[in-house]
């Protein structure tokens, strides 16, 4: 699966407890079996196993304080 972004912050929330991790500036996320590729404006690579994610959202950047 391939999704495209135009420079998007991205939540990752992992199983564990409630943990999460923001990705800003995400251009692409290709997801092969378990693994997601997560590609950013400035060239970022980011490796996540999907197996220990419980959800991916993107944030509404009108709402957010930068």
């Amino acid at each position: 699966m391939k999704a495209e972004f135009d420079n998007a912050i991205i939540k990752v929330w992992f199983n564990s407890l409630s943990t999460s991790r923001n990705f800003y500036n995400v251009t692409e996320i290709i997801q092969s079996e378990n693994m997601a590729l997560i590609k950013t404006k400035d060239g970022k690579q980011h490796l996540v196993n999907m197996a220990n994610v419980n959800l991916l959202e993107e944030v509404d950047k009108s709402r957010c304080r930068l």
